[in-house]
């Protein structure tokens, strides 16, 4: 078994590394196989929520959302976290819900510097190998149909239900693919 290491005394064996070259997948063998999994699972949720933060703005309840939600479903298995990146940087995250009810991509972000790259298709394509599915179920702001309209018309994506002030007052979250529950 073969280890690689990804800094501050954090190693992994290679079959936890689903992608070597620019992508790699956090789920709960991640965690449960890296030596030092309570220290870097602290400093990894840290970072992410970091990385996040900006959605914060967005979606009111953003950080409870991934303290409550995200966090306990990468151990229970229901979540992965498909971390972008380049020289070592992360340059994008997506946020996947898999199991026997959902089929959906929670969230996904580019990070500004990194946009317009080419760099969410390809997460978009990740996520849906990861979920095993071509159509899976999503959510937009209306606020970010501009953003995301392109890849929405790329994967063909469609449009199924609009839910007024669902994550933020005012505000109508477009879902695609198919209903929130």
């Amino acid at each position: 078994m073969k280890n690689t290491f990804i800094g501050a005394n954090y190693f992994l064996d290679e079959d936890i590394i689903k992608s070597v070259s620019t992508h790699l997948i956090v789920n709960k063998k991640f965690i449960y196989k890296n030596p030092y999994h309570e220290d870097f699972t602290k400093l990894f949720f840290h970072d992410i929520r970091k990385k996040l933060n900006s959605l914060s703005l967005e979606y009111p309840n953003f950080d409870e959302w991934l303290k409550c939600k995200v966090f306990p479903g990468l151990f229970n298995g229901e979540r992965e976290i498909l971390i972008e990146h380049r020289q070592g940087k992360i340059v994008g995250l997506a946020i996947v819900k898999n199991n026997l009810m959902e089929k959906k991509i929670c969230c996904l972000r580019v990070l500004p510097k990194f946009q317009n790259r080419g760099i969410g298709i390809k997460m978009f394509i990740k996520s849906m190998e990861i979920l095993d599915t071509d159509k899976p179920l999503l959510s937009i702001s209306e606020n970010n149909i501009l953003k995301f309209k392109k890849i929405m018309d790329y994967f063909n994506f469609k449009q199924y239900e609009k839910y007024l002030g669902l994550y933020k007052e005012n505000t109508k979250e477009i879902s695609y693919n198919g209903y929130l529950e």
